[in-house]
């Protein structure tokens, strides 16, 4: 979902275009916090888990430094499409990286997608709510009502799919 608002964003030639780029890009963007999240709780011990949120928070941090400096090179020497097609090789890296570990699960085939639709429409909706006021559209509360919507929704998923896209069973870890 990512790499296919950055592809729309980069070929956008007006701002509702850019616009709807820009919202796919959020709804990737929110799917991948929760599954990175995921998908290195599975890949790991129990006991390495806060070794492994650490790793998490710090990449997460050092892109959030690296990631405006490098945009502002990009802008400055090259056309401003770059800075969304940078995002295609370094998803197509990514991705064929996943793949590898999608064919190592056994529980590939049974997918949680609408577990995933509403974890991504909530987190989405609530960065909008308590986002930048100024690029809210009017009736910021409709963000917060979709939120809490999404959020029951995705409750329900993780309690009665086989294979929800959140192990409920990790609060009872002492660790986590």
């Amino acid at each position: 979902c990512f790499m296919l608002g950055s592809l729309v964003c980069s070929l956008s030639f007006n701002l509702p275009l850019l616009l709807s780029g820009r919202v796919i890009q959020a709804l990737g963007g929110a799917s991948m916090i929760a599954s990175g999240i995921q998908i290195m709780m599975r890949l790991h011990k129990h006991e390495n888990l806060s070794k492994v949120s650490g790793r998490i928070l710090f990449y997460g941090f050092f892109g959030s430094v690296l990631g405006p400096l490098v945009g502002g090179l990009i802008y400055i020497f090259l056309p401003w499409q770059m800075v969304f097609l940078i995002n295609l090789p370094i998803g197509m890296l990514l991705l064929s990286g996943l793949s590898g570990l999608s064919n190592q699960s056994s529980n590939s085939k049974n997918f949680d997608g609408l577990g995933w639709l509403f974890m991504s429409i909530m987190v989405m909706a609530l960065m909008m709510f308590f986002g930048e006021k100024d690029y809210v559209l009017e009736g910021g509360l409709s963000y917060l009502i979709i939120g809490f919507v999404a959020l029951i929704g995705f409750l329900y998923q993780l309690r009665h799919h086989p294979n929800p896209i959140f192990d409920l069973s990790l609060f009872e870890n002492k660790y986590f």
